[in-house]
């Protein structure tokens, strides 16, 4: 890979894998396009036009905001507050 210019793991450690979406996404200039703040609340595809419709909250604006899409790429949030679900016995769970 040219970004490291070595094999790394599989499932890299949280610095290094941002250190590398870091490294592509400066390289490729492509931060104007992501939206930030912006969680998506729905996402729509229709059969007949064959686009996305996107509703997301812009958080900084305080409003909903509409889009269409040819593409959707979905991104889960590795960098963000970890959502582990609760079950009984959680805490002594060894494994």
């Amino acid at each position: 890979e040219e970004h490291f210019g070595k094999a790394i793991p599989s499932y890299p450690p949280r610095p290094v894998l941002f250190d590398y979406i870091k490294g592509r996404v400066e390289k490729a200039g492509i931060k104007k396009w992501v939206k930030f703040n912006t969680p998506v609340q729905r996402c729509d595809y229709d059969e007949k036009t064959q686009k996305f419709t996107v509703v997301a909250f812009d958080h900084s604006a305080k409003k909903s905001i509409t889009e269409v899409f040819d593409y959707v790429s979905v991104c889960v949030g590795h960098f963000s507050t970890p959502n582990v679900p609760y079950f009984p016995g959680f805490e002594s769970f060894k494994g």
